[in-house]
């Protein structure tokens, strides 16, 4: 949406979280050198140095413990690129697109019009027509189950959770490297440290209030 905004183009986003802070938004997300270009050049300029300091970067192998943290085996150091937390980088990519960006808005079902453009139906029983509809609605997805309904979900048995912990030098020295795995038994628990150069509530403050 920030990439279409500065090209020109009317954009409106429909998202099905009644906030920006209504929902866990899972783990870290690394992107590389790729990534960061093409995000930067998405990102008004004014940002540029807030997504600097709200990016980290981990080095060192990864590793595997079992339930008395005794190391089992280690993996080589492998490059995530610039890491970025996935709830402070939605807030930054949100900046400016208030007017745009439209909460509790959850898809029903959508239709291609006769003219070529999309209808696009809400739970609330609100519509929007587009002329291209971007179905970026993840694991789950209605537009997905519209566009490609022979495609089933498929169940693997596996069950996850996901949390955050507050950093602290107890916790950081389980995770020397880019990952610990903690395994017993069936079970597995993965551990990642997620460094900022700057805590994101202060540098936003200084550099993007």
């Amino acid at each position: 949406a920030q990439g279409l905004v500065r090209a020109g183009i009317d954009v409106d986003v429909y998202e099905r979280d009644a906030a920006v802070e209504a929902r866990f938004q899972g783990y870290r997300v690394g992107l590389l050198d790729r990534g960061v270009d093409d995000l930067r050049s998405c990102v008004p300029a004014r940002l540029h140095p807030l997504l600097h300091a709200i990016s980290g970067e981990i080095s060192g192998p990864g590793r595997a413990v079992d339930d008395q943290l005794v190391e089992l085996a280690t993996v080589p150091p492998r490059d995530e690129g610039l890491l970025f937390d996935r709830h402070v980088l939605r807030h930054l990519l949100l900046a400016g697109l208030a007017e745009r960006v439209h909460f509790g808005r959850k898809l029903d079902t959508y239709a291609e019009r006769p003219d070529g453009t999309v209808r696009a139906t809400f739970a609330d029983g609100g519509i929007a027509d587009a002329d291209l509809l971007v179905g970026a609605d993840g694991m789950g997805s209605t537009v997905r189950r519209q566009l490609v309904p022979g495609v089933p979900d498929l169940d693997l048995g596996v069950q996850g959770a996901i949390g955050r912990t507050a950093m602290t030098d107890r916790f950081a020295a389980l995770v020397p490297g880019w990952s610990t795995m903690v395994i017993s038994g069936d079970a597995r628990l993965e551990r990642g440290k997620m460094p900022f150069r700057r805590p994101p509530r202060e540098a936003a403050a200084e550099l993007a209030p």
